[in-house]
């Protein structure tokens, strides 16, 4: 006697034994083991982000007519779920809750008409929005550059894209002002073991360029004033070394009023190299 969880199966295996019977000899091995249809073509999407916000669909800029668009999608992916009071909060602080409310179902209406198989729906069991793909393939500049800055390979440092003090460039946001913070603080201490390495191994150059690049991000991290003049001193003699000392020395007098004790510590030793 069928078991109950079988009685569905069983009802369809007498018309299932009718299809099979109606095809040519082999004709089911030929599907079955026959090579796949032709792959359904995926869209490339392409967050930018570090520096003028905008979204590439299969590398072609896509024409946004809303200034915070990109801001609302990047922060709707930061938290992965989250509810409408958050991103009224967080993105738009100062503007009256109808009209920002207004303005996110605008991005969610706009997303679904410009880029084809990228959403924002609702849960409406959590009460929660997140960003959904469909077709397509999304990519992240800010995510791409961190995957590569957490690679074994050292020297992608000098070359990545680092540019996270135009993290969506021309946002007054506070949430946007501390995620720049946050990643300069972690590509600089990313940096600062990648010099460590480095200098130990005698590849001063590379010391060299790597501080330049990260005092752009950080000027008052004394941590690459320190790599930057004794990479220096190894690279192109102390006499250029010192150069660079008093360079950053008028720096942080400029800006803090104080000259940091490292510096004094490494213009002694200039001295004695001297």
């Amino acid at each position: 006697m069928p078991q109950p969880h079988l009685t569905v199966e069983l009802s369809g295996l007498a018309r299932t034994r009718q299809l099979l019977d109606t095809l040519a000899v082999r004709e089911y091995e030929r599907v079955l083991c026959g090579p796949p249809g032709p792959a359904i073509p995926v869209a490339e999407v392409t967050l930018v982000t570090l520096g003028s916000p905008a979204i590439l669909v299969n590398g072609q800029r896509v024409r946004l007519q809303m200034k915070k668009f990109v801001e609302v999608l990047v922060f709707l992916l930061q938290q992965r779920e989250t509810t409408l009071t958050t991103v009224q909060t967080e993105v738009f602080s100062d503007v009256p809750p109808a009209r920002s409310k207004n303005y996110i179902h605008q991005v969610r209406h706009e997303l679904r008409r410009l880029v084809p198989g990228l959403s924002v729906p609702y849960n409406p069991t959590t009460q929660t929005y997140r960003v959904h793909c469909e077709g397509v393939h999304l990519t992240w500049d800010w995510q791409q550059a961190r995957d590569a800055l957490l690679s074994s390979e050292r020297d992608v440092m000098l070359t990545a894209n680092l540019n996270v003090r135009n993290f969506l460039q021309d946002s007054d946001s506070e949430w946007v002002e501390t995620e720049r913070e946050r990643m300069s603080r972690w590509i600089v201490r990313v940096g600062l073991e990648t010099m460590d390495a480095w200098y130990s191994a005698g590849d001063y150059a590379k010391c060299v360029k790597l501080a330049q690049r990260l005092i752009e991000i950080d000027p008052l991290d004394e941590g690459l004033h320190d790599f930057l003049i004794r990479a220096t001193a190894q690279v192109s003699g102390v006499s250029a070394a010192r150069a660079i000392y008093w360079e950053s020395r008028t720096l942080f007098a400029r800006e803090v009023g104080h000259i940091p004790p490292l510096l004094d510590t490494l213009a002694q030793q200039l001295q004695q190299s001297h």
